[in-house]
């Protein structure tokens, strides 16, 4: 029996069926995400995100009425959204839970401008294209005298059929040859919810996907290669128009992750923090720099965090240098790119690191228009969806610190910070410190940071989301807790499961330590307080010294306070090079309420994790 879009019988039908089509979808969905970076994890964002909302109404009250079970499922989403691609769709199934009890037409139409309203740039040729085509299709078929479920169907028929000549109108998508992945996952969410609509048993059908996408393991892909005229991709009578091809195309290239030399890539701040300054690293060792001509060396001497970059955006600024691997990391080979691009459709990107916030909003906090504005003069690819009392915000950044930052204003909560290049580990580092998300996040963890004063039920759901999002096939996942978490292990037993905790990782020093050298462990780790970078150099000998000489040391991390400023942090680096030219080193900071400079050492002896060695990343084909 066909049923009404605003039940909640409707909305529990359409997330069992989303949840396994999704799962079905996911790789080939991965597959064909070269926007707005080529990080090939759309179809996985999705995944999660419409995870979380499963998850939200599976836990509601099962008496609740209509509004209730959308609400619960709109808050859900938002909680868990992944990626600028989850952002978007949490915000478009939030309007969907906003119209329940009006028609269907309408409630397309209003999720498909609140998913626009979420996004700071919106682009044409995207999923927000495909939104405004899916609203528009429904007003066609809900004046043939269709139903709901006749309205879906149609709607998103055309959005497959039209998703190729849509997807031709943007220039990333057109010279890398591929269909937008956040429209394909669109595009599945309304089957799904079509066939929910119906009445419908079964798996929801996503061999249409093949038209667009290869298999994984094929080396072919089709391309859309249709021109769509201006007046084709145009919303419906009423919505935004668009905003034009965005200044910047994306698409960095890969870097050697899960480096036990940190590199800076960002700029200093004003106030002279320099968040991961490091000594030279010795010939054949070092990396290539991304933003040099093909073949050049890498520059001799310590490496510089680069100037602050005009927040204008005009122009890409000219990117950081490629993270080295060493000795305890066996470095990857690049990823192949994706088949049918091209050089000029995927430019090295300046903001490297992806930001994921989910906040809870105060009286006082930032408006979403002004917050919106203020992540845009930092970075690109910004979304902020908002219902009720959470708040979810994505951007890609060169400078993570800056982000957070803005974030502050914006309410409590905890922000995740990730390289949008090159592989991860699966591991976990937690720190109420921004400075050290840069540095943390360059060794290829997943960083959580905590903003502000937290309830213990959001730290663990935070943690439960960051520990899915760093697993790898390889094994659990490995979790540093740093001073926030450090309290929730006593209460809270359930936070071992699955998943292995570093206990005496406790502070930031520490999880630093660990996440740099690639440990799952702090085994013979030797430590010191220095009051200044000369006497923290000598520390650093004596630490050497203690653990058996340069050649039993695994990595040295070095700690600056708030006592401390960059030009302390790359002299100090410096020293330490010409000391001990084998040595990682990692000098990162400032951190406030820390003394001016802690040390540590951690000795080879106790490198026996084989769970946190990165393999090759491989890149779907």
């Amino acid at each position: 029996m066909a049923g009404r879009l605003g039940d909640g019988a409707t909305a529990r039908a359409w997330l069992a069926g989303a949840v396994p089509a999704l799962e079905a979808a996911r790789e080939r969905i991965d597959a064909v995400n070269v926007f707005p970076v080529p990080d090939g994890d759309t179809g996985t964002n999705v995944l999660l995100t419409t995870r979380g909302a499963a998850e939200a109404l599976a836990a509601a009250d099962p008496g609740a009425d209509d509004a209730e079970v959308w609400a619960a499922l709109s808050r859900g989403a938002l909680l868990a959204a992944r990626g600028n691609s989850g952002v978007i769709l949490s915000r478009y199934v939030g309007g969907l839970a906003e119209a329940v009890g009006r028609p269907a037409v309408e409630a397309l139409r209003h999720a498909a401008t609140a998913a626009r309203e979420a996004v700071h740039q919106p682009e044409d040729g995207t999923v927000l294209t495909v939104a405004a085509v899916v609203a528009r299709a429904a007003y066609d078929a809900d004046a043939r005298g269709l139903d709901d479920a006749g309205v879906l169907a149609a709607a998103a028929q055309e959005a497959r059929r039209d998703l190729a000549a849509i997807s031709a109108g943007h220039p990333v998508l057109r010279s890398a040859r591929v269909v937008d992945a956040g429209a394909c996952a669109l595009i599945v969410l309304l089957d799904a919810l079509a066939a929910a609509l119906a009445g419908e048993d079964g798996a929801v059908d996503v061999g249409w996907l093949d038209a667009f996408a290869a298999p994984p393991g094929s080396t072919d892909a089709p391309a859309p290669t249709a021109e769509v005229a201006p007046d084709e991709q145009t919303a419906p009578s009423g919505e935004d128009g668009s905003t034009g091809a965005a200044e910047r195309d994306a698409g960095p290239e890969p870097i050697a992750p899960a480096p036990a030399v940190v590199v800076p890539d960002g700029p200093a701040s004003d106030d002279g923090d320099v968040s991961a300054a490091v000594a030279p690293v010795p010939e054949g060792r070092a990396g290539d720099v991304l933003d040099a001509e093909p073949g050049a060396p890498s520059a001799p001497g310590p490496q510089v965090d680069a100037p602050a970059p005009d927040t204008s955006r005009s122009t890409p600024p000219s990117p950081g240098p490629r993270v080295p691997a060493t000795h305890d990391v066996r470095a990857p080979a690049d990823p192949a790119p994706h088949p049918g691009a091209t050089d000029d459709a995927h430019p090295t990107h300046p903001d490297r690191y992806e930001v994921v916030a989910a906040l809870r909003p105060h009286a006082a906090a930032t408006p979403t228009a002004d917050l919106s504005a203020a992540l845009a003069a930092l970075g690109s690819s910004v979304a902020v969806a908002e219902a009720g009392d959470v708040r979810t915000v994505h951007v890609h950044v060169a400078d993570p610190a800056a982000a957070l930052a803005a974030l502050v204003g914006a309410g409590s909560g905890v922000a995740t910070v990730r390289t949008v290049v090159g592989a991860g580990r699966s591991l976990v580092a937690c720190t109420a410190s921004p400075a050290l998300a840069r540095p943390l996040a360059l060794a290829g963890t997943v960083v959580l940071v905590a903003l502000g004063d937290v309830p213990a039920a959001d730290l663990r759901a935070a943690l439960d989301r960051a520990v899915a999002d760093a697993a790898t096939p390889q094994g659990p996942v490995t979790v540093l807790p740093g001073t926030w978490l450090v309290p929730l292990l006593d209460a809270d037993e359930a936070l071992a499961a699955d998943r292995v905790l570093v206990p005496d990782a406790a502070d930031d020093l520490r999880v630093l330590a660990a996440a740099t050298a690639g440990r799952g462990d702090l085994g013979g780790l030797r430590s010191a307080v220095a009051d200044d970078p000369v006497e923290a150099l000598a520390a650093v000998e004596q630490l050497v010294d203690q653990v058996g000489g340069p050649g039993r040391v695994a990595s040295a991390t070095v700690l600056l306070g708030a006592a401390s400023d960059a030009a302390d942090g790359l002299l100090l680096a410096a020293r330490l090079a010409v000391r001990h030219p084998d040595l990682p080193v990692v000098v990162a900071g400032s951190v406030p309420c820390s003394p001016a400079v802690r040390v540590a050492v951690l000795p080879r002896a106790a490198l026996r994790d084989p769970l946190l060695v990165v393999d090759a990343l491989e890149v779907p084909a």
